[in-house]
């Protein structure tokens, strides 16, 4: 608590007064999106006006006061487009100037998290990706040779390359040997703290299918040439049930069908 002039002040959460500033990480996010709103607000208004200027006119026949009035409205209206223009223009002005950046288009970062200070920024292509698959990076404000990884927080940390200088949208594969989990994608930020951008769930591949393996514990072996052999003899006409056991089809199940099953053992 601070006194000033005998007033004491106390630190409160704004969101408890005005809900939506509970979206923003940062106050430099508020300020963005407020300045954003006004100007885009302004154009909005100064492009109606217009139009009723331009309804003055057509709706004045020849008074020379609803002439006069239309005239004034289209002028301000003209100045208020004009304004709003160099607003962007000033904003960018001001914004090099003193070295911060208020993002025009609206949103923030889509990394997570980001350390203002850094003026860094990334995120990452998927919230969910296949070990062995690839995954995107999005980023800007690195300096090029910055390890990118992903890291679960825990022992399981996969360096999967290194930045490029200026902003890039770059695609990495996550080795089929990364174990399943929740990760976090991050960019080191030397000597500074390393970067988070999004998170993201790294799955397991899905096994290869292995045809003759009939019991199903994911080998082929002894067992599955017994179950083989328990339909020696039948029929096995092609799109059947049993033509998984013909293995040379020829259309019946008999030992040479024993013999190839019996060459795969070990195998899947």
């Amino acid at each position: 608590m601070d006194s000033f002039f005998g007033f004491s002040a106390h630190a409160f959460d704004i969101s408890t007064v005005y809900k939506p500033a509970g979206d923003f990480t940062n106050v430099g996010e508020f300020v963005s999106d407020i300045l954003v709103f006004l100007v885009s607000a302004a154009g909005v208004i100064a492009f109606i006006f217009i139009i009723i200027a331009g309804l003055k006119y057509v709706t004045s026949s020849g008074d020379q006061k609803k002439l006069d009035s239309a005239r004034s409205t289209l002028t301000f209206s003209v100045i208020g487009i004009t304004v709003v223009i160099l607003s962007f223009v000033i904003i960018r002005f001001v914004q090099a100037f003193v070295g911060t950046n208020i993002n025009l288009m609206g949103g923030g970062d889509s990394g997570s998290g980001l350390p203002p200070s850094t003026g860094a920024r990334c995120g990452l292509a998927s919230s969910s990706v296949v070990a062995g698959a690839n995954l995107g990076f999005g980023y800007d404000g690195f300096t090029a040779g910055q390890k990118i990884f992903i890291w679960d927080g825990g022992v399981n940390r996969v360096d999967l390359g290194t930045t490029l200088s200026g902003p890039q949208l770059v695609s990495f594969t996550i080795p089929s040997s990364t174990p399943p989990g929740n990760y976090g994608g991050f960019i080191e930020n030397v000597p500074n703290p390393s970067v988070p951008c999004d998170p993201v769930t790294i799955t397991a591949p899905v096994a290869a299918p292995c045809p003759h393996d009939y019991n199903g514990d994911g080998v082929v072996s002894e067992a599955d040439v017994i179950i083989l052999l328990g339909y020696f003899g039948f029929y096995a006409p092609a799109g059947s049930g049993l033509a998984i056991y013909d293995l040379n089809s020829d259309g019946v199940i008999d030992n040479s069908d024993a013999l190839i099953l019996a060459g795969e053992i070990g195998t899947c």
